[in-house]
């Protein structure tokens, strides 16, 4: 069992298949990969937070009258591939969780 299978296992769900949290993959921004089923709306809710890009480090330079310069640091919205954390809610009904990342 590798280390997904291991942590699914423990959160209650199991990999790709049957209900609960569950390691999938997104086949589009809007479309979840479960086993060989692909998950749309309405069967498909996503935290607010994967939707578009969010800032996660703020730096710029401003001077005298000018435009600010932005050299922030973003996360990007979810993109097909991505691996993230859902959760079979019903028979139909999936919740994506979170984006999932190695380290």
């Amino acid at each position: 069992m590798s280390w997904t299978d291991d942590m699914a296992a423990m959160m209650g769900g199991e990999r790709q298949t049957g209900r609960g949290l569950q390691l999938c993959q997104m086949a589009g921004p809007n479309v979840l990969q479960v086993g060989q089923m692909l998950i749309t709306s309405p069967n498909l809710r996503i935290a607010s937070h994967l939707m578009a890009p969010i800032c996660t480090k703020v730096a710029g330079t401003c001077h005298d009258g000018a435009a600010l310069t932005d050299s922030s640091s973003y996360s990007s919205a979810l993109a097909a591939g991505d691996v993230v954390l859902a959760y079979q809610l019903d028979d139909s009904t999936f919740l994506v969780i979170e984006r999932m990342v190695s380290v």
